[in-house]
């Protein structure tokens, strides 16, 4: 389904919150160094700002796995019950339910300066759709992927997704009103 509004006005109401990423980290090879993934600009910015953490936790996870598996990988989930804080949960018992919404890393672009492949965006959905039984989540809120900083025009990347949703009645897209 679609909807429109702020991000932030929603997340609360979804078990997970995805946030649209590229793959780029700041790969300090310094001793001690956290590797930072690169979120400068667009809803990756705006995550940065709501959970400052999440930069070093993404960047530290994607060159770990990216060292076991060979490649960088297309979702990482982060539990911000443990990570993370947020103004609207003062609840303990909130945190350690699993009532706050997991952070889903959901790739859209190779490199933050260029444009989002259609390609990568569908593989990200398919592998996001893959873990919604298996994680139980119930609702999953998505950025609409690719069209703002991506470049790529509302309806080509609608039609990319158009099945998914079709499929996956848990998933909502948010655009911006």
């Amino acid at each position: 389904m679609l909807i429109k509004g702020d991000i932030w006005d929603h997340f609360q109401n979804y078990n997970a919150i995805c946030c649209t990423c590229n793959e780029i980290t700041t790969q300090k090879y310094i001793p001690f160094e956290h590797n930072e993934l690169v979120m400068g600009a667009g809803i990756a910015l705006a995550f940065k700002k709501k959970f400052p953490d999440l930069p070093r936790i993404w960047g530290d996870r994607i060159i770990e796995l990216e060292k076991r598996y060979g490649h960088k990988p297309l979702m990482i989930v982060t539990n911000p019950g443990i990570l993370f804080k947020t103004e609207k949960r003062t609840n303990k018992s909130d945190w350690f339910a699993g009532k706050h919404p997991q952070l889903v890393y959901f790739k859209t672009k190779y490199h933050w300066k260029d444009p989002s492949p259609i390609e990568l965006i569908e593989k990200s959905m398919a592998e996001l759709c893959d873990n919604i039984e298996d994680r139980g989540w119930l609702k999953v809120l998505l950025p609409m992927p690719g069209v703002g900083l991506g470049g790529i025009p509302f309806d080509d990347v609608y039609s990319v997704l158009k099945p998914y949703l079709d499929d996956y009645k848990e998933i909502d897209i948010i655009v911006k009103d």
